[in-house]
């Protein structure tokens, strides 16, 4: 074991950083996880006869990282909410965090994040950054608006950059 008090519940709960689980001093054994309607894994810790809930991957980065800042999130990088191993977890703002999605289920006009069909049956690519528009054009070709939508998804988002 290689135990990590959990800030707050020091004497209760510790995060164990060989397996990825929280341990129960109280009871001497390790919490199962459950599972979300977002799919997240969250726990539920107890102080003081009062539950609170915790999304697992919040605790995974404060146990090796420390306190994660105000206003801050953590990113998955591969976009799998289940995956929460330490080398898939970043730190950042809530407007990366949105650059790293994936294309939304109800993208029915074109099926590609960023773009969507007009009605005069040309293509529109619109990008955003820090709730800004950074990038705004219209392309005759879905094939044109892919490969600029691209390029600026690159330039504007960087590491967060997730094409979809």
């Amino acid at each position: 074991m290689n135990l990590v008090p959990i800030k707050d519940y020091e004497d209760l709960y510790s995060f164990d950083l060989n397996t990825n689980e929280v341990y129960s001093h109280k009871y001497k054994k390790y919490r199962k996880l459950q599972l979300d309607k977002d799919g997240y894994y969250y726990i539920n810790l107890y102080k003081n006869n009062k539950e609170k809930s915790f999304k697992f991957h919040r605790l995974i980065y404060e146990a090796h990282f420390g306190v994660i800042p105000d206003k801050m999130c953590i990113d998955h990088i591969d976009c799998n909410k289940q995956n929460n191993n330490i080398e898939n977890l970043r730190l950042a703002t809530r407007s990366e965090n949105q650059h790293n999605s994936k294309t939304q289920k109800n993208n029915l006009s074109t099926g590609y994040k960023n773009i969507r069909k007009t009605k005069f049956n040309t293509y529109y690519v619109r990008i955003y950054k820090n709730y800004k528009v950074v990038y705004d054009k219209t392309f005759k070709t879905l094939k044109e608006a892919i490969l600029n939508r691209d390029v600026n998804l690159v330039l504007h988002h960087g590491e967060f950059c997730n094409l979809g």
